[in-house]
């Protein structure tokens, strides 16, 4: 991945009196390095017009759109903000609002043909008409602990899809009965031509650590847009080292990778505190290790492709996390939020995580899903907020 982070693409040739300049020469042969290299990974940043995160750009302001929300996803198509909220007494439902939190409506509740349990982990299709995402099974094998079957834990969840206008349903991908089954986290790339998720193949188990939510692994297939909305073809899932959890969050910009994280390099410490986040490219399964320290999870690049923000916990996730950036090969990490900072204007006093997010259209602001540090398996005081981005100590 070694270059993948900057710009890929060769200038155009300068000439100086009829020969090349020396100088130039030398800037032309190290870019085409820098493609080799690129190419060699098989991550090469597709070009785009969105705007480039500022090198210095970090969280400045906020608001709450909503209260006791979740996962959520941003179509500049539709222009709405899809996301999952907790029903008072009741299970997770799928809701879309306007970007400024207005004009929430809930498209899952009463749906015929849809299992009214928890149904959540929202991702919009890119033309903003359909909606993929997480269902908990209508009949399943007891579990002591239903936390697991909301959309952050995908247990006995299967894949669905909606048309957001008219609210028709369809099932896409239904896991086994059985105790080792779930779906997690579905993801498309740029243009919609593949679906990529987690499944379990294993068990969660308390024998020991780095196993508690299961072992899951990468499943992908090809999709085709239909009247009848999405059409999975050539399911197949992805090698991988070793057992282990893997959630995946993000294509690269051009399609040929996915960005994920994963606990089985470190699966003797709880996955709450061992995950790390990788690339992986399709055609040859390899991945590359991004990170190697605490916990590292809900990953998506920058619309304009030169950047990776994540949630960072330096110990276990649930003691607190801030958003951090990267580079697409690893380097120069650098925290952006300051909700876990003492002293800091955002700083609550008390431990806070930041979780899934997706990007604003025009790449100044995002959308986040937060809540409080938890003990035990509640997480507490769920809300969506709008982040800011910006110059440090701007007005």
């Amino acid at each position: 991945m070694a270059g993948a982070g900057l710009g890929c693409a060769p200038s155009a040739r300068a000439r100086a009196g009829g020969r090349r300049n020396p100088s130039m020469r030398r800037a032309q042969d190290f870019v085409r390095l820098v493609v080799v290299a690129c190419a060699a990974a098989g991550f090469i940043m597709a070009p785009g017009a969105a705007p480039s995160l500022a090198p210095d750009a970090v969280v400045t302001s906020f608001t709450v759109l909503a209260t006791g929300g979740g996962n959520v996803d941003w179509s500049p198509a539709a222009n709405q903000i899809a996301f999952d909220q907790h029903r008072q007494g009741e299970h997770y439902a799928l809701y879309v609002m306007n970007p400024d939190g207005s004009a929430a409506r809930c498209l899952s509740c009463d749906v015929p043909g849809l299992p009214q349990r928890n149904v959540g982990q929202p991702l919009w299709s890119p033309d903003g008409t359909w909606l993929v995402f997480q269902a908990q099974k209508a009949n399943h094998p007891f579990t002591m602990f239903s936390i697991v079957t909301h959309p952050t834990g995908g247990i006995y969840n299967d894949l669905w899809a909606m048309e957001a206008q008219s609210r028709r349903v369809r099932p896409l991908r239904q896991t086994p009965s059985g105790r080792d089954s779930g779906a997690l986290r579905p993801c498309l790339p740029r243009d919609g031509a593949m679906l990529a998720w987690s499944e379990m193949h294993e068990r969660p188990s308390q024998r020991g650590a780095g196993q508690e939510v299961g072992y899951w692994h990468v499943m992908v297939a090809d999709v085709s847009w239909t009247a009848d909305g999405p059409r999975l073809d050539n399911l197949r899932s992805l090698r991988s080292p070793g057992n282990g959890f893997h959630e995946v969050y993000d294509f690269t910009p051009d399609g040929r990778g996915l960005l994920l994280a994963a606990n089985f390099e470190r699966r003797s410490k709880s996955v709450f505190r061992s995950m790390d986040l990788y690339l992986q490219n399709l055609s040859t399964q390899q991945l590359t290790r991004l990170t190697t320290e605490g916990c590292n999870l809900h990953a998506r690049f920058t619309p304009e492709g030169r950047h990776i923000v994540f949630a960072h916990a330096p110990g276990a996730v649930q003691d607190g996390a801030d958003y951090w950036v990267m580079r697409p090969d690893g380097s120069e990490k650098r925290r952006i939020s300051f909700f876990n900072v003492k002293g800091h204007p955002s700083n609550t006093g008390k431990a806070f995580v930041v979780a899934d997010f997706a990007w604003a259209p025009d790449g100044q602001s995002l959308v986040a899903y937060c809540h409080d540090g938890w003990k035990g398996l509640r997480k507490a005081n769920e809300r969506i907020l709008r982040l800011w981005l910006g110059a440090p100590n701007a007005p």
